[in-house]
């Protein structure tokens, strides 16, 4: 009979990714609840077994065939107190930068401090001496083996990192049948081929933009997506027109726009769906973005990460390289300029990404929106701030965000690490207080009233000013579909409330101005976007939550179904 896996289906995606990384030797320790592993790793050709009774004396067995074969190398021990006897051996290892894989079954996290035998929490066990500790999922679904998968892979490519860490592997295993099942019921005779991350470290250097032009020049439907950065600014020049380019406003490249308003044109086009993206930066704020490209099962997705970690965003992430956003453009325009001598020629798919980019900026910019509303006033905050001299535009997460990429010019600066509404307005400011130009702040309600104790601050001056958008709660959940604001719990959803700033303001000494009828817009913003200011300006501007909630819901409308020169969005 030939061979015969494991039926763990965590236990073969291990398996195998250890093979694809290219771990060759592992040391074995005896147990039972590791049976399903040592029985894989025995049965796979490309892998050595050693095994070692003593778990203590097998970890330092590790750590000598690390040094020897300058290889990564894993030592694989039961459940319970048998993890801990690898301490020594991996503070060693860790110490050497010899890191060694240590790879420990685990009984299910529901037996763990219920008296039952070797149970004990294992995930982050061995603390500090390993730079990454995953414990794994059994897979019962497609996210999960997704999830799975990333876990092992970034374990493995922490391992092979230039620091040469230890990493922890946890695999709990609710049953510890092999073979005899295995053969009467549900025989796995080959390992399937996992997906595999391969990471490139030491900076962006020749060979690496030579990998990256090279993916492009031969993909049909190449793209580039930019998230957040907080790089100096640069120009895509010309690498818009060797691939497609998708970014917001968050990204310092002066081409930012609002994707939500492309992707509702673009979801369901064949045509329009890239064969490979390279994605840099962070946070992305489109949410339909996401959607779109995780559904891109064909796509291959290359990252680049200044920090050299791997972020899988789009769910098929296959190669890394450690490096930052604007060496990449910098590095790839100049390349694609040399190697094209100069010319403009645009690539079919890049031009035509680009068609729709244009088209849905200018017709969202044309939108007849009531002036009442966030995207109204938003609109006219963004024109009139132009005028102030170095102004830094700040926008708090939720809605404003949204509405920064839609109307906003230039870049905006958003904490978009984690993407919470604490701590909005401090961050702005903390920014005001360090640079000489101006700060216009963009808020919501509640970002806003969470964080009032950013303006009990004497050393702030007249170069910040916030604009307060005030519709008695976080309307933004009306546009969710699963959430209906008539339901009756919605006021709890979305935070509602009476509350404004006037007295906040005066406490504090900021200059405050209401507006409450929208023919008092013109003047308000005029008077918000004043210069030569002693003191900080606040402006709230109090919104019916039904008219902002419709307000987007038409501008989604109407962009996703006029054509080009319709006049329904002039």
């Amino acid at each position: 009979m030939g061979k015969i896996y494991s039926n763990k289906k965590q236990v073969n995606m291990l398996t195998a990714l250890l093979v694809q990384h290219g771990v060759k030797h592992v040391v074995v320790c005896p147990g039972s609840r590791n049976a399903n592993i040592v029985h894989n790793l025995n049965e796979c050709d490309d892998i050595t077994c050693f095994p070692v009774t003593d778990e203590r004396s097998a970890g330092f067995y590790a750590l000598g065939l690390r040094t020897a074969t300058n290889a990564p190398v894993a030592v694989c021990v039961t459940s319970g107190t048998a993890l801990l006897n690898l301490m020594p051996a991996v503070a060693e290892a860790t110490y050497q930068h010899q890191g060694i894989i240590v790879i420990s079954a685990d009984r299910p996290a529901a037996w763990i401090g219920q008296n039952d035998g070797q149970t004990m929490p294992q995930p982050n066990a061995l603390g500090q001496f390993v730079a990454r500790c995953v414990s794994l999922p059994e897979p019962n679904n497609e996210e999960e083996e997704w999830y799975c998968n990333r876990l092992i892979n970034e374990a493995l490519i922490t391992a092979k990192s230039p620091e040469c860490p230890s990493v922890h592997i946890n695999v709990p295993i609710h049953d510890i049948k092999i073979s005899e099942d295995a053969q009467k019921s549900s025989i796995v005779s080959h390992l399937e081929k996992q997906r595999m991350i391969t990471a490139c470290y030491n900076s962006i250097d020749d060979e690496y933009i030579d990998m990256i032009w090279e993916r492009i020049k031969n993909a049909e439907r190449p793209m580039i997506v930019v998230g957040q950065t907080k790089e100096k600014p640069c120009e895509f020049g010309n690498v818009q027109s060797a691939c497609a380019v998708l970014t917001e406003n968050t990204a310092n490249f002066g081409c930012g726009t609002s994707l939500d308003t492309i992707l509702s044109r673009v979801d369901g086009k064949e045509d329009m769906i890239p064969d490979f993206v390279l994605y840099m930066g962070g946070c992305l704020v489109s949410a339909n973005t996401k959607k779109f490209l995780r559904k891109c099962k064909n796509t291959e997705f290359w990252e680049v990460s200044e920090d050299g970690k791997p972020h899988d965003t789009f769910k098929n992430l296959s190669r890394l390289f450690q490096g930052t956003t604007y060496d990449v453009i910098r590095k790839l325009s100049n390349k694609i300029k040399k190697e094209e001598k100069g010319t403009k020629n645009y690539h079919p798919f890049a031009k035509k990404w680009a068609s729709y980019t244009l088209n849905e900026y200018e017709k969202l910019r044309r939108c007849d929106i009531q002036p009442l509303t966030s995207a109204g006033i938003t609109r006219k905050i963004f024109i009139d701030a132009k005028k102030l001299k170095k102004c830094h535009i700040f926008c708090a997460n939720s809605s404003a965000i949204r509405y920064g990429n839609m109307f906003a010019d230039g870049y905006v600066h958003c904490n978009r690490g984690i993407n919470g509404i604490e701590g909005c307005l401090s961050t702005a400011a903390g920014f005001s207080l360090a640079t000489e130009g101006y700060v216009l702040c963009v808020i919501g309600d509640l970002a806003f009233f969470t964080d009032t104790n950013a303006l009990w601050n004497n050393n702030l001056k007249g170069n910040l000013k916030i604009l307060l958008l005030n519709n008695n709660g976080g309307s933004i959940f009306g546009n969710v579909k699963s959430i209906n604001p008539k339901d009756n719990a919605y006021k709890f959803i979305s935070g509602e409330h009476v509350t404004s700033a006037r007295y906040i303001c005066q406490a504090h000494n900021i200059q405050y101005r209401e507006i409450r009828d929208a023919k008092d817009i013109d003047e308000s913003c005029m008077w918000l976007t004043e210069s030569n200011e002693e003191r900080p300006k606040l402006l709230e501007v109090f919104i019916d939550p039904e008219d902002d909630i419709q307000t987007m819901r038409n501008i989604n409308e109407k962009i996703s179904s006029v054509e080009n020169g319709d006049s329904a969005c002039q």
